[in-house]
């Protein structure tokens, strides 16, 4: 089973709490508590025939306090940076969330989002959606809208991101086990060639720059 970290950071009250709750736990809580400390949930689900085993971790939003976030952040696979819609102090503090999250891990190895949340208040929003899809694209991040309280697209913005994670890595993975596939072809070509001047059109045609290969068949041929 695959196991991905996903983290979610922004300021406090942007709803990161809520957006779990929704996920892992199917429900919303009227009453705000404040993130005093690091929380993690679990939840296994199968996406696209794959079994994944998810550990969600839950920062604190306060900035006199995220210093212990740090340490949470670290080896995070997947990472939903939140802002509220009606706040626009939290947006333009994504980017702060954003440089602490990259100091921590290498940005190449992570799949980010970015989620626009609280849509279900449009009417009261500080913030239009294409600052924030501008922001997103900015940092070659996935952009979502959200509402914790009315469970909308909570469930998609999981997912879309655990697809993205792994149509990005497990992919770069079978290309290169693919790439090894065709490299043990060519060198069983070359082997062939050994002794028998027959062979040597059909390798110039099917092993694409033979003549760079640095191997002893290809010497013992002759054709480089």
């Amino acid at each position: 089973m695959k196991k991905l970290k996903v983290t979610l950071i922004g300021e406090s009250k942007v709803g990161k709490t809520s957006l779990i709750n929704q996920y892992v736990n199917n429900k919303f809580e009227e009453e705000y508590f404040m993130t005093i400390g690091n929380d993690k949930l679990i939840k296994e689900i199968e996406i696209n025939e794959n079994k994944v085993r998810l550990e969600i971790w839950d920062t604190i939003g306060q900035k006199d306090l995220r210093s212990a976030n740090k340490i949470f952040m670290k080896n995070t696979d997947i990472a939903l940076i939140v802002y509220d819609i009606t706040k626009k102090k939290s947006f333009i503090n994504l980017n702060e969330f954003y440089k602490e999250l990259i100091n921590m891990n290498e940005r190449d190895k992570m799949i980010i989002g970015i989620a626009a949340n609280k849509s279900d208040l449009y009417e009261n929003t500080e913030v239009n959606k294409e600052e924030g899809e501008e922001y997103a694209k900015n940092i070659n991040a996935l952009f979502f809208e959200s509402t914790a309280m009315e469970h909308e697209n909570v469930v998609n913005i999981f997912e879309e991101l655990i697809k993205a994670y792994i149509d990005k890595f497990d992919l770069k993975e079978k290309k290169q086990i693919n790439s090894l596939n065709n490299n043990d072809n060519q060198f069983d070509m070359i082997k062939t060639c050994e002794n028998n001047n027959d062979h040597y059109e059909y390798i110039e045609e099917n092993i694409p720059n033979y003549k760079d290969k640095k191997c002893c068949f290809a010497l013992k041929c002759n054709i480089l």
